[in-house]
C-alpha cells in the first residue's frame, strides 16, 4: 500500500508512525454498561395505519401512578420534565424511522414509581387490517444516552414485521412441501415442533368468551427499579460536568457569587433544573418481554390496566431471584452500575399467557361474593342525622353507555340497603341484598365506596393479593361452601374526609354456573323492558302525529 501511495522506501517508517491509530473494532458493550439515563421509546411502521405509543408507570403494589398516551390526549407526564410523547402520527408517512417516540428523563422518575412498561396499541386502518401484528414494517425499540455514553444506543430492539415475515415464508414452505408430497408425515410433523419451539406471534387470541379477537396491543417490556443511588454515584461524568458549568456561570448573572439556579443542598423538587450530587434517585433495569396483550380495541387504559398490572406482577416475580441474588431489590445498591441493562431477561419463547393459562386458571372468569358486614369509625357525623350505605364494583371497566349495554360478565354498580342508626352499624347478613356478586379474574380489583351525609372513603381491594381465595383449585361449578373458603376482615377505608374508618367484609367463591345463569336472565329482563321502553315512546309518537292532524279542517 505503501508503494501505491509514492512514497519512497526510506520514508516508509516515518509514514507509518505519522498514522493516526484508529480501533477498527466496535464496542459492542461500552454503551450497555451506561445507567438507564436519558431513553426513548420509539415506534416505527409504514401504511396508512394509525399506531399509538404508549407508556404505563406502577408503583410498589402495582397500581397506577402516570401514563403517557396521545389518545386521549395525554401527551406528557404528570410530573414536570419527566415524560413527554412525540405527538399524534396518524399514518405511517410522516417520518424515516420512529414515527412516535416517548422521551423519559430517568432520574426524574418519583420514588414510588418502581414499573415503568413500554408498548404500543393498534387505532384504525384505511385498508382490511384489524391486527397490529398485520402492520408492516412495525417494529418497536428502546434507547438510552448518558452524559459518558452521548451516542444514543439500542437497549432493546423488537423487529415485529421480521418474525411475521418469517413465519408466513415458513408456512409457504410448509404448504409447498406438502402438496409435492416431498415431505412425509414425520417430517411435517418434526417441522411443526420446531415452528412451536420457537412461537411465532399469533395474529389473533381468544376471549373469556371464546370469541376470537385480533391482537391489536404489544409490549416491548418495562424498566424495574432495583434500588436507590446518589447522583454522584450513578452519574459521575454528568455531575461533574454541570460542576464545570457552574463553576463558568459563577457571577455572571449574581453579585453575590452564587450560581444561577443554585439553592440549599439537598432541596431538590424534581420539577427542573438538574438535580445536585448528594440527591438520591431510583435506578432502573431494562426487562425485555415482546409480549401481547389479550384485549380488544380500547378506549383509553380502562380494559388495558388488569393485564398491565398482571404482567408487571408475573414478570417481577419471575425475575426477582436473579435480580436478589445480584443485590439490588433491597436497600440502597453498593454498586449501581451492576445491574442496568440487559442483565436479566425472561423466556421470551414461552407466551406469558399461555404460561399462565397452563399453570393457573388465571385469565378465566370467577364469581366472587362480597358481603357487606359492618363499619366502624365514620368520621365526621353530622349530630342530628345519620344515612349510610356501601357500593361495589369491579375497577377499570369500560362505563356502559348506549354504544355498550351489559355483557354476561358485567354487572352494574351494587348498593347497599341504608343504615339508619349510628348507634348499630351493622348489615343483616341474612338479607340477600346486602352482599354482591361479581365476575372477576385474578388480577382484577374490586372497589368499595363507603358513602355517609358527612364522610366518604373508598378501599380498592387487590385480589391477587388474598390467597385464600385462589388457595383451593375448585372447578367452576363445584364450589363446596365451606366457612375456610371465606375471607373475612376489616378493610381500612382511604380519601376524602373520612379518618380512621373500617369496613368488613367478607370474601368468598361461588358457582360460577349459577352467577351465570342469574347474569343471563338479569340481562334478558334489562333487554326486555328497553324494548318495552322503546316500544311505548314509539307509540307516543305515533299518537302525537296522528293526534296533530285530527283536528277540524281549517276549510270547513
Amino acid at each position: 500500500m505503501l508503494d501505491v501511495l509514492g512514497l519512497e522506501a526510506n520514508s516508509h517508517g516515518s509514514a507509518v508512525w505519522q498514522l493516526p491509530d484508529y480501533s477498527l473494532s466496535k464496542e459492542l458493550f461500552g454503551g450497555l454498561t451506561q445507567p438507564l439515563s436519558d431513553v426513548r421509546f420509539g415506534v416505527g411502521w409504514t401504511g396508512e395505519h394509525d399506531l399509538d405509543a404508549f407508556m404505563v408507570m406502577l408503583d410498589e403494589k402495582n397500581n397506577y401512578v402516570d401514563h403517557v398516551c396521545p389518545k386521549p390526549v395525554k401527551l406528557q407526564s404528570t410530573f414536570p420534565h419527566t415524560a413527554r410523547h412525540s405527538g399524534d402520527a396518524l399514518n405511517g408517512y410522516g417520518a424515516i424511522g420512529d414515527e412516535e417516540f416517548i422521551d423519559l428523563v430517568v432520574y426524574r422518575l418519583p420514588p414510588e414509581v418502581h414499573t415503568v412498561i413500554f408498548g404500543a396499541c393498534y387505532v384504525e386502518s384505511s385498508r382490511k387490517t384489524k391486527s397490529i401484528v398485520d402492520v408492516p414494517e412495525l417494529y418497536m425499540r428502546l434507547q438510552n444516552r448518558s452524559a459518558a455514553w452521548p451516542n444514543a444506543i439500542e437497549v432493546d430492539r423488537w423487529n415485529i414485521h421480521c418474525e411475521m415475515k418469517e413465519e408466513r415464508e415458513e408456512r409457504k414452505r410448509e404448504r409447498e412441501a406438502r402438496r409435492s408430497g416431498e415431505l412425509s408425515a414425520d417430517g411435517l410433523n418434526q417441522q411443526q415442533r420446531s415452528r412451536n419451539a420457537k412461537r411465532y406471534l399469533p395474529y389473533e387470541y381468544k376471549g373469556p368468551d371464546d370469541k376470537t379477537y385480533p391482537v391489536q396491543v404489544l409490549v416491548l417490556g418495562m424498566m424495574v427499579k432495583t434500588g436507590e443511588s446518589s447522583m454522584a454515584e450513578l452519574y459521575p461524568e454528568a455531575c461533574s460536568q454541570q460542576r464545570r458549568q457552574e463553576a463558568e456561570e459563577v457571577g455572571s448573572d449574581q453579585g453575590d457569587g452564587t450560581p444561577r439556579g443554585s439553592g440549599a443542598p439537598g432541596r431538590w423538587d424534581r420539577s427542573g433544573g438538574f438535580p445536585p450530587d448528594e440527591a438520591v434517585v431510583s435506578v432502573f433495569q431494562n426487562l425485555p418481554i415482546h409480549e401481547y396483550i389479550p384485549t380488544g380495541r380500547m378506549k383509553g387504559f380502562t380494559e388495558m390496566m388488569p393485564y398491565m398490572r398482571c404482567i408487571a406482577k408475573y414478570c417481577r416475580s419471575r425475575t426477582s431471584g436473579s435480580m436478589n441474588a445480584n443485590g439490588s431489590m433491597s436497600g440502597t445498591m453498593t454498586n449501581p452500575l451492576r445491574l442496568q441493562v440487559g442483565q436479566s431477561q425472561l423466556d421470551t419463547q414461552i407466551s406469558i399467557w399461555d404460561h399462565l393459562r397452563e399453570s393457573t386458571a388465571v385469565l378465566c372468569y370467577h364469581a366472587v361474593k362480597v358481603q357487606f358486614l359492618e363499619v366502624q369509625n365514620l368520621q365526621p357525623m353530622l349530630p342530628h342525622t345519620f344515612k349510610c350505605h356501601g357500593e361495589a364494583w369491579v375497577c377499570e371497566k369500560t362505563p356502559f353507555s348506549e354504544c355498550r349495554s351489559l355483557g354476561v360478565y358485567d354487572r352494574p354498580t351494587f348498593r347497599t340497603p341504608y343504615l339508619m342508626n349510628r348507634q348499630d352499624m351493622r348489615w343483616d347478613e341474612g338479607n340477600p341484598s346486602t352482599a354482591a356478586v361479581l365476575f372477576v379474574r385474578e388480577f382484577d380489583r374490586i372497589r368499595v365506596v363507603i358513602y355517609e351525609r358527612a364522610a366518604f372513603g373508598y378501599v380498592d381491594i387487590d385480589l391477587m393479593e388474598i390467597d385464600e381465595l385462589w388457595a383451593h383449585n375448585h372447578s367452576s361449578d363445584t364450589i363446596d361452601q365451606r366457612s375456610g373458603d371465606a375471607y373475612d376482615r376489616w378493610f381500612p377505608l382511604n380519601c376524602g374526609t373520612l379518618t380512621g374508618g373500617l369496613v368488613r367484609l367478607r370474601l368468598s367463591r361461588v358457582p360460577i354456573g349459577e352467577a351465570l345463569e342469574e347474569s343471563e336472565q338479569t340481562i334478558a329482563e334489562n333487554k326486555r323492558k328497553r324494548r318495552e321502553y322503546a316500544t311505548a315512546v314509539g307509540n307516543e309518537r305515533n299518537e302525537a302525529v296522528r293526534e296533530s292532524y285530527s283536528g277540524p279542517c281549517c276549510l270547513m
